[in-house]
């Protein structure tokens, strides 16, 4: 067997190999004796067609069957003697039969990307900073403050004050008050006095009855009412259907022992709600920071992806879209939007290979029965000895040991990176938690536990 130097271009190798006749020709008489005992021609009997005829009449296929055996056979070693560990084969190209008997073949293999390992080092990071502010702790004591509000269902008698909750009709009117046909809203719900349809109706809606209509104006920098664009002032008549007066519970020692029996007083209660928004707010930011973490680094490297891996990838990520929005996008849809999003799982993939060796990444039987425990003591409800069974061999425990690599990876990542500190508001983290909660709330993704500090 003869093996060409390979010819390298990007991830993908070109390798041309020839095999004489001599090496051939196993193959060949193990075809001609598997067609042997299959062929049937007018005139013979099963498994007694000569040789010669054989030969004469599938001359082609016993070929192709030889030489797709031969190739089989005879790779692997052509690999090895090159030197070449492939990620994926592909067909192979080239093939030829010599006059001689002889025959030649390029074996098309894809191989890991090169790529110098440390040049994460040179990203920046952004790191989200948040600080719970007075009027966060405020806004969150307000929201409870309205769950145990006392509603009582306004009467013909009623009149609208800050703090009601209004449902209205609305309809946009020109300045000489004709109707405008489309910009009309049935049924609208909102606290007055909120800002919610801006400062001319909290200044002019006060003292509504049921049944009456006032008109107010709406500014461009307003909320808009329809959604269309519009310049300048626009004009609504608001027709009041019906209303309900809130009765807020006083802040008070009172209120903090009927949230929750714990709390001795105000004071404890205001400072447990800091607490517990701190505690959110600093898990968001991280989770953010280590979203802008693994982005940095990712986008650090450029390097070529092996073709047909990228596109089972692709493929992987498609197929499992479908099937968790229950087959409400199709392919051609979903590809181009998640074309990026294979690249950069399948860059991530080859980086985390490169790390995990290069920092000698490993994990041991203690840290895997460690975090059995860990898991235990937060969950005490669970049976520690089921757990420990659980964990103790198969696919289980390789993911749980997966899950501690990946947190080794994230560590010295992000003790290796520039980290620039960015200042985000409470309401910024809380938007893009329940952004996130839309997002990913139809399906669960394969998370790396990738938590920044």
């Amino acid at each position: 067997m003869n093996v060409k130097e390979p010819v390298q271009e990007g991830c993908v190798v070109r390798i041309g190999i020839e095999l004489t006749a001599d090496e051939l020709q196993p193959h060949v008489e193990e075809s001609l004796k598997t067609l042997r005992k299959t062929a049937k021609l007018p005139g013979f009997r099963p498994g007694k067609v000569p040789d010669k005829i054989l030969n004469q009449r599938f001359s082609r296929q016993i070929k192709e069957d030889a030489a797709e055996e031969a190739i089989k056979a005879m790779l692997p070693d052509a690999l090895k003697e090159s030197g070449i560990n492939p990620l994926a084969l592909s067909p192979v190209e080239d093939t030829e039969y010599a006059e001689d008997g002889s025959f030649s073949f390029t074996a098309v293999l894809e191989v890991a990307p090169e790529f110098d390992v440390d040049k994460w080092k040179e990203a920046s990071v952004e790191r989200f900073v948040v600080d719970i502010t007075d009027e966060d702790v405020k806004r969150h004591i307000e929201t409870m403050q309205r769950d145990k509000a006392v509603v009582t269902e306004g009467d013909e008698n009623s009149t609208a004050s800050a703090g009601d909750r209004l449902t209205v009709g609305m309809q946009e009117v020109d300045k000489s008050g004709v109707a405008i046909v489309g910009n009309k809203r049935e049924t609208l719900v909102f606290e007055l006095g909120s800002g919610y349809l801006g400062k001319d109706a909290d200044d002019k809606l006060p003292g509504m009855k049921i049944d009456e209509t006032r008109r107010i104006e709406i500014q461009e920098d307003e909320p808009q009412i329809i959604e269309t664009p519009s310049e300048g002032v626009t004009f609504w008549d608001v027709h009041l259907k019906s209303l309900e007066k809130i009765e807020l519970p006083e802040l008070n020692d009172d209120f903090a022992a009927q949230v929750d029996e714990k709390f001795e007083s105000y004071a404890d209660f205001e400072k447990n709600v800091r607490d517990q928004l701190n505690t959110f707010a600093q898990y968001q930011a991280n989770q953010r920071s280590a979203g802008s973490l693994r982005e940095a680094v990712i986008g650090a490297y450029d390097f070529e992806l092996p073709p047909s891996l990228l596109n089972q990838t692709l493929e992987d990520m498609i197929q499992r879209q479908i099937q968790e929005s229950g087959n409400a996008y199709d392919a051609n849809t979903l590809r181009p939007y998640l074309a990026p999003l294979a690249e950069q799982e399948l860059r991530w993939f080859f980086l985390r290979r490169r790390l995990i060796e290069a920092e000698g990444i490993e994990v041991t039987d203690g840290e895997i029965e460690q975090q059995v425990e860990n898991y235990h003591k937060a969950h005490p409800e669970t049976d520690l000895e089921q757990l420990k069974l659980m964990f103790k061999t198969g696919e289980k425990r390789e993911q749980l040991a997966d899950e501690i690599i990946m947190g080794k990876v994230m560590e010295v990542l992000r003790n290796g990176v520039k980290w620039e500190d960015k200042p985000v508001s409470f309401m910024d983290i809380l938007m893009d938690a329940r952004a996130q909660q839309v997002q990913h709330g139809a399906h669960e993704h394969d998370h790396d536990h990738d938590h920044a500090d």
